[in-house]
C-alpha cells in the first residue's frame, strides 16, 4: 500500500516539475528595467520575533542605446526600501521538493513498526496528493481563464466556500482591487487591508465582530455573522501581491485544520509559480497592426482604435519630449504642441521618469484641467527614455469603460508594449515627412491632371451632372477607395439623396438629414474619418444591408457652396490597402468636392437668375439707400418699403431680438400700427427666431404657431404671413422681417427667398448701426446690451434688469446700506433708483442709454484705491438720498437743485488716486503744481466731471438752458470743493453762525445752498452714523488707504506727512474717539440744528462713539492695541475758528 502511494507521489511531483519548466520555456523572461523598480508597498513589521535581512532597494539603467523604460535617477519621493519577510510558516504536512520526499521516505522506514505512525503517514500522503491534484487543475485552468477567476474557482470548490474574492494589489495606487466585485479598497481599509498589513492568515468566526470590519467593503460579501478566513498571497519577490477573502454560510461548519493546511499549501505554491502566472502575453495582432508603416494621421487613428479597445479605456495619447528644445508634442487624433510647464500629469511622469497610475486624475498634484480634462477619471502613464535621440516619450491612458482603475496587469502590459509603439511612431513620422516624397507627389500630379480634364469638360458643354459623376470617380481613384456616394440635400422632403454613386447597382438612395454619419456631417459641417465603421458612433449599417456590402473604414466630407453652406455630403468607403484614409485623401476630396459644390451652386443660381431680374430694381434702390449717409432707421425703412412693394404684401414689419428682456421689439412697421413688443414665447415671428428659418403660413388662424392676440389688440385681420430671420455676418440672429397678407394670392417660396434677401440688407444696416454705437460709446455699448433692452433704451423708466427688488429698495432708505456688498452692476441699480426717485431722468430728458453711458464713463474715471473709488461715490449718493427723504428736503428743493446734488454726490471723488492734497503738494505731482494754492484734489474732481459731461454721448445736461446750465455748474463745483477737509471747521462755523442769527429760511437761496453743502459734507463722512459693524469695516478700508500713501512717501524718500499714514503707530479705538469728538459730532450737531429730523443720525454717531470709548478703555486696561488705525480723515482739518473770531 505504501509503495503505491509513493509512486503516485513521485509521479505527481514529476508532473508539477515538468509543468513549471514548460511554463518557464513558454514565457519569455521580462527585459524591461521597469520590472526592477522598487516595490512601493510599505507593510507593517510583524510583531513575532524573526530574523529580518535587509534587501536593498535598487534601480537599473538600460543600455543608453536601448529604447525602453529607464530610471535615470531616483524619484523625488523614493519608495521605502522593502525588507525581507520572515520565512512563511510551513504546513506540518507539507512537502515542497524532492528532498523533502526523500526525507519522508527515511522516516517511513524508521516507523514501519509503529501503527500510529503508519496511519499518520498514509493520511499525510493522501492529503498532499489531493492538494497536488488541485494545484495541477488550477494551473491548467489558468491557461484558459483569467488568473483571478482560476484562483476564486479553485478555492471555492476546495474549501466548499460560499464566496471567494481575490483582491489584487496595485502598488502604485496603494490599493487592492477585486475584478469580481469591481471594487477597490486602500491598503488600510477593512479586513482586507488588515490582512494585507498583518501578512498572516486571519480566521474569524463572526466577521462583523472584528475591529477592522468595514460594512461598506466587507459587508458586501460578509453580512451579519458570516464566518470568514482571509490570507495573503506572496509573489516570487516575497511581496504581498493579493489578499484572498473566503466566506462560508453561517449554517455550514467552520473552517477546520484541513482548510488551513490547504491554504498554507496554496500560499507556498503560488509564491513558486507567481513569476510565470503573472507574465503578460503580447497581443501580437494588435502590435502587428499598429507598427505598419503608414501616414502619421493613419497611425494615430489606428493606434487610438486598437489601444482603447485593448485596455478598455476612453482615450490614449502619445507624448514626445525633446530634451534639447524642451518642446512637447502630443499625439492624439491630431497633433498639438505644448511646453513642459503646461503638461499636467504626463509632464510629472516625464520629469520624474517613473510611471504614474492614479485612480482619480483630479487628486494628482500635477493635475492641469486644460491638459488632463475636467472629468474625474483614472490615468495611467508610462514614460520611456531614448538616450540616443535625447528624447523622452510617454504613453498615457485615460478613463476606464468597465472598471474604475488601471490594474497592475495594465501597467505591466503597457510597459511591455510601449517600446513597440514609440518605434512605430518614429517610423510613421519619418515616412510622412520625407520617406516617400516621390510616391506622394505622383497622386498630386494625377490630381492636377484630373482637374485639368474636368475644366476641359466644362468648356466643351458637357452636362453638369456628367462632370460631377466624373469628378466623383476620379476622387475615388486618387484615394484608392472601393466605393463612393455623393449626396445632395432635397429641401422639400428634407432628405439627402444620391446624385452620383460608384460600384453599386442602386443608383438612387435616400437618407434622412438627421440620421447616421452622413446626416451628422451635413448638419455639423465637420469631416469624419473612421477607421472602424461598426464601432463608430452614429454609423448606420442599414446601407450595408441594402447594398450587400461590408463597410470597414469610411471618410465623410461636407460639400459646401461659396457661402460655406452645406449642399451635400460625399462619402468614400473602404480604403483598399486596409489602412484608414489619410490626410492626403482628405485634401484630394476637399479639392474635388469644392469643385462639385461650386458647380452645383452655379447651376442652381443660373436656373434662378431669370427670376432674380424681376427684383433688380428693388435691390438697386436699396443699394443706393445703403450708400447714403442717411440715418440707419431711414435706410431700414426704405428696405422695408421696397420689400413690401415687390412681394406685394399689405403690411410689413421689422422686429429686433431683445435678449435682455426676452421679447421682440417692433423697430419699424409699414402699413399699420403694431404693439411696442411681442412675446418671444409664441407666435410665428418668435418661432422664426427659435428655428432660425423662414416660415410661410397661408392660413394663419389654423396654424397653432400664430398669436391671435396681436390681431385682437390692433383690430387687424391676418390671413397669411411670411417671415425671414435677420442674421448677422457672424451668424447671430438680430431680428425678423415679416410680411402680412399677400395681395392677390398666397405667399410662395419665391416670396420667402426674396424676403430673405431683403433681410440680408437689413442685417447689414443693423450691423452698421451697432458698429456706429460701439464706436461712439466704446465698451459702454457692449455692457449696455447686457442690461438694457432695445426698446428700453429710449425710455425713462428703469430697465427691467436694473430694477431693485422691493426689500433692497427699502434698505436704501436706512442707515444699514453697505455699499461694498453692492459692487458691480448693483451700484448702477442704486444710481438708476435714486435718480428715478426724484424723476430726474424724465424731467431733464435723459434716456436710459444716455444715463447708462454717463455712469459707465464716470465709473471708468474712478481709480481703484481702497476707499476713494466708485463704491464710495455710490455710498455718498445713497446717503444723500436717505437724508433728503428723511427731512423732506426734496419738497423744498427745485428739480435743478436735486439734479445738482445727485451729480455732485456721484462725481465728487472722480479721478482720485488715494493720495491727499498734502501728498500732491509735497511730492510736486502735476496736480500739486497745477492747483498748488487751491484744494488740489477737489479742483481736479471738478475738471473730471466737466470733461465727461462735455462729451455728446455722456451729456446729461443737454436739455438745460444757458442760465440753468450756469447755475447747476456753480452748485456742483461749490459742493465738491466743500468736501476738502482743510475747510471743515470753517464750513461748520459758518453754518452755526447762520443758524445762531435766527431760524433757517429754506426759501432763502443762500440758506438753501448752505444746507445742500452741509448735507454733502455729512454724506462724505456718513460711515460714522451707520451701524457700528459697518462703520468699523469702513474705518479699516480708509486706514489701508492712509498706510498706502505713507508707504509711497517713504518709497519716494519723503517724510511721512502725518502719523496717520504710518503703519503700526495708531490705536484704533482711541483714534476713533478723537475723530468723532473733533470732527463728526460738531458737523452732525450742526446739520441736526438745520434739519431736526436728522437728529437720529446724530444719535447714531453718539452710540458708535460710546462703543469706541469702551474699546479704548479696554485697550488701555489691557495694555494691548486693538488695531493699528488712524483717525479716518482724508485731509488734516484746519481749525480756523479763532482766526474768524479775530
Amino acid at each position: 500500500m505504501y509503495s503505491s502511494n509513493l509512486i503516485d507521489y513521485f509521479n505527481s511531483k514529476y508532473k508539477n516539475y515538468f509543468m513549471a519548466n514548460r511554463m518557464q520555456l513558454m514565457v519569455n523572461k521580462p527585459h524591461s528595467q521597469m520590472e526592477q523598480l522598487p516595490n512601493p508597498q510599505n507593510p507593517y513589521a510583524r510583531k513575532k520575533k524573526a530574523n529580518f535581512s535587509n534587501a536593498s532597494s535598487f534601480t537599473s539603467k538600460s543600455s543608453p542605446y536601448m529604447l525602453g523604460p529607464q530610471m535615470t535617477r531616483s524619484p523625488s519621493n523614493p519608495y521605502a526600501v522593502q525588507k525581507a519577510l520572515p520565512p512563511l510558516k510551513e504546513s506540518k504536512y507539507g512537502m515542497n521538493n524532492m528532498n523533502n520526499g526523500m526525507n519522508n521516505m527515511n522516516n517511513l522506514n524508521n516507523g514501519l513498526n509503529n501503527n500510529r505512525s503508519q496511519h499518520t503517514f498514509s493520511q499525510t500522503n493522501e492529503k498532499y496528493l489531493r492538494h497536488e491534484s488541485v494545484l495541477e487543475a488550477f494551473l491548467v485552468n489558468t491557461m484558459t481563464c483569467p488568473l483571478h477567476e482560476a484562483i476564486e474557482q479553485t478555492i471555492q470548490l476546495t474549501l466548499k466556500a460560499a464566496t471567494v474574492t481575490l483582491w489584487q494589489d496595485i502598488p502604485t495606487l496603494h490599493m487592492l482591487y477585486s475584478r469580481r466585485l469591481d471594487k477597490s479598497v486602500t491598503h488600510s481599509t477593512g479586513l482586507i487591508g488588515f490582512t494585507f498589513f498583518s501578512r498572516e492568515v486571519v480566521k474569524i468566526d463572526n466577521a462583523s465582530a472584528h475591529a477592522a470590519y468595514s460594512s461598506e467593503i466587507d459587508g458586501i460579501v460578509a453580512p451579519g455573522q458570516t464566518p470568514m478566513i482571509l490570507f495573503p498571497l506572496w509573489d516570487s519577490n516575497n511581496n504581498v501581491c493579493a489578499v484572498v477573502q473566503v466566506t462560508r454560510d453561517p449554517k455550514d461548519p467552520f473552517f477546520d485544520e484541513d482548510a488551513e493546511d490547504f491554504i498554507q499549501f496554496f500560499i507556498q505554491k503560488y509564491k513558486i509559480y507567481s513569476h510565470w502566472l503573472s507574465q503578460q502575453k503580447i497581443p501580437h495582432e494588435v502590435v502587428l497592426e499598429v507598427i505598419q508603416v503608414m501616414q502619421i494621421e493613419q497611425f494615430l487613428l489606428t493606434f487610438n482604435k486598437k489601444i482603447t479597445a485593448l485596455f478598455e479605456c476612453n482615450s490614449c495619447e502619445l507624448w514626445r519630449y525633446n530634451l534639447s528644445s524642451r518642446e512637447i508634442t502630443i499625439y492624439k487624433k491630431n497633433i498639438t504642441k505644448t511646453d513642459i510647464g503646461r503638461s499636467g500629469i504626463v509632464g510629472e511622469s516625464l520629469n520624474k521618469e517613473c510611471p504614474i497610475n492614479c485612480a482619480v486624475n483630479k487628486m494628482q498634484s500635477s493635475y492641469l484641467e486644460s491638459v488632463d480634462g475636467n472629468n474625474a477619471e483614472p490615468v495611467l502613464v508610462v514614460p520611456i527614455l531614448d538616450v540616443k535621440s535625447n528624447m523622452k516619450f510617454a504613453i498615457c491612458l485615460r478613463g476606464r469603460k468597465y472598471v474604475p482603475v488601471f490594474s497592475s496587469d495594465d501597467e505591466r502590459l503597457l510597459r511591455l508594449l510601449a517600446p513597440y509603439f514609440i518605434c512605430a511612431l518614429d517610423n510613421c513620422e519619418r515616412y510622412s515627412s520625407s520617406g516617400n516624397k516621390n510616391v506622394r507627389n505622383a497622386p498630386e500630379r494625377q490630381c492636377v491632371n484630373y482637374l485639368d480634364s474636368l475644366i476641359t469638360d466644362l468648356t466643351t458643354g458637357i452636362p453638369i451632372d456628367n462632370i460631377i459623376k466624373d469628378a466623383v470617380e476620379k476622387t475615388e481613384l486618387l484615394a484608392n477607395a472601393e466605393r463612393s456616394y455623393l449626396f445632395v440635400y432635397d429641401k422639400e422632403n428634407e432628405l439627402l439623396t444620391t446624385k452620383a454613386v460608384t460600384n453599386i447597382k442602386q443608383s438612387h438612395l435616400e437618407i434622412s438629414s438627421e440620421r447616421g454619419i452622413v446626416g451628422k456631417v451635413y448638419k455639423e459641417k465637420n469631416i469624419i474619418n473612421v477607421p472602424d465603421a461598426y464601432v463608430a458612433e452614429n454609423f448606420d449599417s442599414s446601407f450595408d444591408l441594402i447594398t450587400d456590402f461590408k463597410t470597414t473604414s469610411l471618410l465623410t466630407v461636407p460639400v459646401l457652396n461659396n457661402r460655406l453652406e452645406p449642399v451635400g455630403v460625399f462619402q468614400m468607403l473602404n480604403k483598399k490597402d486596409g489602412k484608414p484614409f489619410s490626410n492626403n485623401d482628405i485634401r484630394f476630396v476637399k479639392i474635388f468636392m469644392t469643385f462639385c459644390g461650386l458647380l452645383m451652386e452655379n447651376d442652381k443660381m443660373y436656373f434662378e437668375s431669370s427670376k432674380a431680374n424681376l427684383q433688380v430694381t428693388s435691390f438697386v434702390n436699396i443699394a443706393m439707400s445703403l450708400s447714403t449717409n442717411n440715418a440707419v432707421k431711414s435706410i431700414l425703412n426704405d428696405i422695408l418699403q421696397n420689400a413690401r412693394k415687390v412681394i406685394n404684401a399689405e403690411r410689413a414689419s421689422l422686429f429686433l431680438v431683445d435678449d435682455v428682456i426676452g421679447v421682440l421689439s417692433v423697430y419699424l412697421s409699414d402699413g399699420g400700427k403694431m404693439p411696442q413688443t411681442i412675446p418671444m414665447s409664441h407666435g410665428i415671428a418668435a418661432t422664426t427666431v427659435k428655428n432660425r428659418k423662414a416660415i410661410i403660413v397661408n392660413d394663419a388662424y389654423h396654424d397653432p404657431r400664430f398669436n391671435k392676440m396681436i390681431d385682437y389688440h390692433t383690430g387687424f385681420k391676418t390671413q397669411s404671413v411670411v417671415t425671414a430671420p435677420v442674421i448677422s455676418s457672424e451668424g447671430d440672429i438680430l431680428g425678423v422681417a415679416e410680411m402680412i397678407n399677400k395681395e392677390n394670392g398666397v405667399f410662395t417660396n419665391e416670396d420667402c427667398s426674396l424676403l430673405q434677401s431683403f433681410a440680408t440688407f437689413a442685417a447689414v444696416s443693423l450691423e452698421k448701426r451697432r458698429l456706429k454705437d460701439v464706436t461712439e460709446r466704446g465698451t459702454a455699448e457692449i455692457e449696455m446690451s447686457k442690461w438694457i433692452g432695445e426698446y428700453e433704451r429710449k425710455s425713462f423708466e428703469i430697465p427691467t434688469k436694473l430694477v431693485l427688488p422691493q426689500p433692497k429698495q427699502q434698505l436704501l432708505t436706512t442707515l444699514n446700506y453697505f455699499s461694498i456688498e453692492w459692487n458691480g452692476i448693483g451700484l448702477f441699480k442704486v444710481a438708476f433708483h435714486v435718480f428715478n426717485q426724484f424723476n430726474l431722468l424724465e424731467q431733464f430728458d435723459i434716456h436710459n442709454d444716455l444715463f447708462f453711458t454717463f455712469l459707465y464713463k464716470l465709473r471708468e474715471c474712478y481709480n481703484e484705491p481702497p476707499y476713494h473709488n466708485w463704491i464710495h461715490a455710490i455710498d455718498v449718493l445713497q446717503y444723500f438720498s436717505y437724508q433728503i427723504h428723511k427731512c423732506c428736503f426734496h419738497t423744498v428743493l427745485t428739480g435743478l437743485e436735486l439734479f445738482s446734488i445727485c451729480v455732485a454726490a456721484i462725481s465728487h471723488d472722480a479721478g482720485h488716486e488715494g493720495f491727499n492734497n498734502i501728498y500732491n503738494v509735497n511730492s510736486e505731482t502735476p496736480l500739486g503744481i497745477l492747483f498748488k494754492d487751491q484744494s488740489v484734489m477737489e479742483t481736479f474732481h471738478c475738471t473730471v466731471i466737466i470733461r465727461i459731461i462735455a462729451q455728446d454721448e455722456c451729456n446729461i445736461f443737454h436739455a438745460l438752458s444757458g442760465p440753468d446750465l450756469k447755475r447747476i455748474w456753480g452748485w456742483i463745483i461749490q459742493m465738491i470743493l466743500a468736501t476738502d477737509m482743510a475747510h471743515h471747521f470753517k464750513l461748520v462755523k459758518s453754518a452755526n453762525d447762520i443758524i445762531d442769527q435766527g431760524p433757517i429760511n429754506l426759501s432763502n437761496q443762500k440758506h438753501r445752498l448752505m444746507a445742500m453743502t452741509m448735507l454733502m459734507k455729512v454724506s462724505d463722512i456718513s460711515n460714522v452714523s451707520r451701524p457700528f459693524e459697518i462703520a468699523d469695516k469702513w474705518c479699516d478700508v480708509l486706514c489701508e488707504e492712509f498706510w498706502r500713501q505713507g508707504d509711497m512717501e517713504l518709497a519716494q524718500g519723503h517724510p511721512v506727512s502725518s502719523s496717520l499714514n504710518e503703519r503700526g503707530t495708531g490705536n484704533k479705538p482711541k483714534g476713533q474717539v478723537g475723530f468723532y469728538n473733533f470732527v463728526c459730532l460738531p458737523l452732525y450737531q450742526a446739520i441736526a440744528r438745520i434739519f431736526p429730523e436728522l437728529e437720529v443720525n446724530l444719535n447714531a454717531v453718539k452710540s458708535n462713539l460710546e462703543i469706541w470709548k469702551t474699546l479704548a478703555a479696554q485697550s488701555e486696561e489691557s495694555g494691548v492695541d486693538t488695531g493699528d488705525a488712524p483717525i479716518p480723515m482724508t485731509e488734516q482739518p484746519i481749525d480756523t475758528s479763532e482766526e474768524e473770531e479775530k
